[in-house]
């Protein structure tokens, strides 16, 4: 069994849903991808305002770009992914790599056609983050870069792998330096210098992440592995405004006792019950039962 679906963020109606996903099955095995749009700057080169400010609803219905160039990057990569690997009956890590390297070549080819005068403000990259992967008889082979993720529950709750969130030492470092989001300068200090470079050493560390924008430095950031999966496993691919859930005990309890039933109306009820919840976010579930 699958299912997919998108929560939006609570109250942000005027941000269209910027996150994608597919999945489909061909000959021989299931194709899944989940990608995160990158949010723009307004188009007079401003930050989104608070939710909570009087400028909110003004500022986003005359000033954020529609169409909104995060979704139609998100999808033209979701929609490679599957194209890709629909024609690949054979898969692994390296033909998995390959298919990332051509969903960006996508996203490059994108920029070429909408971009000009690029300046990591209102002209920055359209781009997105993603996971993704395929099964292949008893085997996942999966894929992911920045704060979109993979893991795998067994068929007690027990968390049998996971991706890790290489989002959290930047943002940990950011904090750590006062650093303002709402400033320009910050905006673009993030996006030309933390963004898809892997020389952005700070005090020993590499502080850096991947994001799929065209630029070819982003496949260093990417990872590949595979998993094992076993009858009764769950696995899942998200993007980042659904990690928190997917780690939670109170998702467990849900799938230890409803399968993936309502899945979607129990992760929405958790996002209206707990801010820590509440962002936009994409989930695809698989309950694996052996390979057919």
């Amino acid at each position: 069994m699958i299912i997919s679906f998108s929560k939006c963020k609570l109250g942000q109606h005027e941000i269209p849903v910027e996150d994608a996903f597919r999945y489909w099955r061909n000959k021989k095995n299931m194709i899944m991808c989940v990608a995160d749009g990158i949010t723009r700057d307004l188009v007079n080169g401003n930050v989104i305002p608070d939710f909570n400010s009087i400028d909110y609803y003004k500022d986003m219905k005359l000033y954020y770009p529609k169409p909104s160039p995060a979704k139609i990057a998100a999808d033209v990569f979701c929609n490679a992914f599957v194209y890709y690997l629909d024609g690949k009956l054979d898969v692994n890590e390296r033909i998995l790599r390959d298919t990332f390297q051509h969903c960006n070549d996508e996203i490059k080819i994108l920029n070429k056609k909408n971009l000009k005068n690029m300046d990591y403000l209102a002209n920055d990259y359209w781009g997105c983050e993603a996971s993704g992967g395929v099964i292949q008889n008893n085997t996942l082979y999966w894929s992911y870069i920045c704060d979109c993720g993979v893991c795998v529950y067994d068929k007690n709750g027990s968390l049998k792998f996971r991706t890790n969130n290489d989002m959290k030492n930047i943002k940990q470092y950011l904090e750590s330096i006062k650093f303002d989001w709402k400033l320009r300068e910050c905006r673009k200090l993030v996006r030309s210098r933390f963004r898809n470079n892997p020389r952005n050493v700070i005090n020993g560390r590499l502080l850096s992440y991947g994001a799929f924008t065209g630029e070819q430095n982003v496949m260093r950031f990417l990872k590949t592995g595979k998993v094992e999966l076993s009858y009764g496993d769950y696995v899942f691919f998200y993007s980042h405004g659904m990690e928190d859930i997917v780690y939670s005990s109170s998702f467990i309890h849900h799938i230890l006792t409803y399968g993936l039933i309502s899945l979607d109306e129990f992760c929405n009820h958790m996002a209206k019950q707990d801010k820590r919840y509440e962002s936009e976010g994409s989930l695809i579930a698989i309950s694996f039962f052996g390979a057919e």
